[in-house]
């Protein structure tokens, strides 16, 4: 088809599309899953002749420097000192939607390097069922003095096991 220079379309300069930018807001349902995709029909590249595409918006959740996501479950390592793991501990934590969480180990309970504590429904919603949570784990790691920091051996082990006894 040849046509005037003179009567060629000013936009399109006789290409018959246009490249245009567009913002369009994704929708991300709570829990979505990492790679779940957001499909829009209809708003791909088109051409002349033929339908316009789809597209498809695949969401790749990042990497928190706290929390580590297992479905809806949500995971985190705490470290404590030897005196916290024999004494209890107490501490505070920052959830994602920002509130705060005060977790307290129960008087008395000792804590070995590797204990797992489940606060239930403290983890991310359930995909399509929001009202829904699942459960956020805490893993306790101990840290323990290194050589030459403890001055009085002796005295530490009567205190322990006085307190042990008790």
């Amino acid at each position: 088809m040849s046509y005037d220079k003179a009567n060629q379309c000013k936009n399109c300069k006789g290409k018959k599309i246009i490249a245009e930018k567009r913002t369009i807001e994704v929708p991300i349902e709570q829990g979505a899953p990492n790679e779940h995709h957001v499909t829009f029909t209809g708003e791909g590249d088109e051409i002349p002749g033929a339908m316009a595409g789809d597209l498809v918006v695949r969401l790749i959740i990042e990497k928190h420097p706290v929390f580590e996501r297992k479905g809806a479950d949500l995971y985190m390592k705490k470290k404590i000192s030897l005196y916290e793991a024999l004494t209890g501990c107490s501490f505070t934590i920052e959830h994602l939607d920002g509130t705060k969480l005060q977790v307290t180990t129960a008087p008395g309970e000792i804590i070995s390097p590797g204990t797992k504590k489940q606060i239930s429904k403290k983890g991310m919603a359930f995909y399509k069922d929001a009202m829904s949570h699942g459960n956020l784990y805490i893993e306790f790691d101990v840290e323990f003095p290194k050589k030459g920091e403890i001055k009085n051996p002796e005295g530490l082990a009567k205190v322990i096991f006085t307190e042990l006894l008790n």
